[in-house]
């Protein structure tokens, strides 16, 4: 029989690695150029919106007003983890965008969450590491949220 605290650990990894499996590893841009319809400037520039900020989160519609359930579940996972402010597009905006950030992560849904420039996922799985503790981990990793310690001076 398993102690309360093997079980649990046992638990989060499973979870851990259930994402991480489901995540695909983001494409190098070079290799995307060519494979892409959407044009190399667009790649590039999204390449570097990633890179320039500490959480991206492409979505339908903005933080305030989001136009589809997912997009409105992430932000509000990200909210509850301790972020409140993080850079949003809207790829309603531009069919360019919305495809361009298809390819460069070769993931085909949306909302899509980078953080740090790595390609997190999509709702299902910010839910998953949001349920598991990972995301509030990764986040603290980063010094995006306080750590237990300074959020309670």
């Amino acid at each position: 029989m398993l102690s309360r605290t093997a079980l649990f650990a046992a638990t989060l990894n499973r979870t851990a690695l259930r994402a991480a499996a489901a995540r695909p590893a983001v494409a190098p841009l070079m290799a995307m150029r060519s494979m892409s319809s959407v044009s190399p400037d667009l790649l590039q520039q999204l390449d570097k919106t990633i890179k320039d900020n500490d959480i991206v989160v492409f979505m339908k519609g903005v933080p305030e007003a989001p136009r589809c359930g997912f997009s409105r579940g992430v932000v509000q996972l990200i909210g509850a983890a301790g972020v409140s402010e993080f850079k949003a597009i809207d790829v309603l905006e531009s069919d360019e965008v919305r495809q361009g950030i298809k390819d460069l992560s070769s993931w085909p849904t949306l909302p899509q969450v980078y953080i740090k420039g790595e390609f997190v996922g999509g709702f299902d799985i910010v839910s998953q590491l949001y349920s598991s503790g990972e995301l509030h981990n990764m986040l603290r990793t980063h010094n995006l949220i306080p750590t237990e310690e300074k959020a309670s001076e």
